[in-house]
Parts: structure tokens; sequence; C-alpha cells
């Protein structure tokens, strides 16, 4: 190899992929204006669930009772976002509404960066897989809030990433440990983990009718041990 080929080689260790350009692209649009506006002001959610978790921070344990509420003060609750309020609520103390902006930019920016990243390892043509990730942006648009059901867009991300990789692999223990782990996480972070049982449910049927008997065995037993995590 001559030196200049050497030299090029070392420069595009440093040259982002198309996938990290693709990240970068929309964190630097969701962070501006107006989406960074947007994000924290489009509704009332944002702010609520910065309170509830800054209420968390302050009292040291995961809220169980209304105390917001006037006509239902004390009342029972289960909050299933507290670790992502409190996610929302650290970033707030350090930087106020722009960090929890920056933290949901960020949770957007990685989702649609990891699905561009899956097609393209899936052998799909760069373009199409790009043109495909910016349709689905600009379909999800909408629920571009700096809210808890953020990180389910990027939980969704990871677990089909899981599946994808089982198939190729054939790996069950990876499978079991990388989805236990996730839902662990997910239960905590925002309501839409049973998305990922529904998502593992397509595959188990696609098992059923492609008659993989030792797939469906794996898939099974994955999704019973995530049902007890």
């Amino acid at each position: 190899m001559s030196e200049n080929g050497s030299r090029a080689r070392a420069w595009q260790r440093f040259v982002p992929s198309l996938s990290q350009w693709v990240w970068l692209m929309l964190l630097l649009l969701l962070l501006a204006q107006p989406w960074r506006t947007t994000m924290v002001a489009a509704d009332g959610d944002a702010c609520m669930h910065w309170r509830v978790g800054e209420w968390m921070l302050e009292n040291k344990h995961v809220i169980r009772a209304d105390v917001f509420s006037h006509t239902r003060y004390a009342a029972p609750i289960v909050s299933k976002e507290w670790l992502s309020e409190i996610i929302f609520a650290a970033a707030g103390r350090l930087a106020g509404l722009y960090g929890i902006a920056v933290v949901g930019a960020l949770l957007i920016a990685t989702t649609f960066a990891l699905l561009h990243r899956q097609l393209l390892r899936e052998g799909n043509d760069a373009l199409v897989s790009t043109g495909v990730v910016l349709l689905a942006s600009c379909a999800a648009s909408a629920h571009w809030l700096a809210r808890p059901h953020a990180f389910s867009f990027l939980m969704a991300a990871l677990w089909h990433d899981a599946l994808r990789r089982f198939e190729r692999t054939g790996n069950a223990r990876v499978l079991g440990t990388v989805l236990c782990v996730l839902t662990v996480l997910w239960v905590n972070l925002h309501g839409g983990y049973l998305a990922g049982f529904l998502i593992l449910g397509a595959y188990w049927l696609g098992a059923v009718l492609q008659r993989e008997w030792r797939k469906l065995g794996a898939l099974t037993v994955t999704g019973m041990f995530c049902g007890l995590v």
C-alpha cells in the first residue's frame, strides 16, 4: 500500500459515518429554534414531568401518592415514568429548560441514527436507508417532545436491534440477557414497554409460520423471562 493510501485510511477514521451524520443533523435541528421550544412548550407534560422528578429528587424516594392535585390529594398512584422523570429533573437542575430539551434531542436523534445503522447493516442501499429514516423522522415529528415517551423510541430501537442480531447469529443467551436488561430499564422509564412484547410476539409468530422450532423455543423462553422481569 502506498504512503498516500495509508494516510487516506488514517484520515477516514476521523470522518463521521453516514449514520453519525444523520445523528448530528437531527440533533442540531432539534436544538435549534423552533424545535427546542416546541419540545418543552408544545404541551404542559414536559414541565409536569420535570416537577414530579424534582419532587422525587427533593424527597429522595419514588412518588407513590398524588401530591399535586387538589381534589385527589394523597390518592395512591403508580408512576410508570419515575426514572425518566428523575433524568429530566436532573437535566433541569443543570441547565433549566435547555437541559430538558437536550435530553429529548439526544433520545430522538440517537433513535433514528440507530435505525439508519440497522438498515445499512441489513444490506440496504445507503440512499434508500437515508430516505426511509427521513420519512420516519417526519412521520414521528409530531411526537418530538421532551417527555418520557421519547425513551420508548430509543428502547424500541434497541429492542429490535437485539432481535435482528439474534436472527443473524442465533445466540439465544445474548438475546435473553439484552432483552431482560432492556426490560428492567424500559418498565421504569415509560409505560410503552408493552411495545417490546408486541415486537417480540411478531418474531415469535414468524418463527411459527416458518416452522423454525429452535428459534421459537428461544423466543418463548426469552419472552417468559422478560415477563418475569
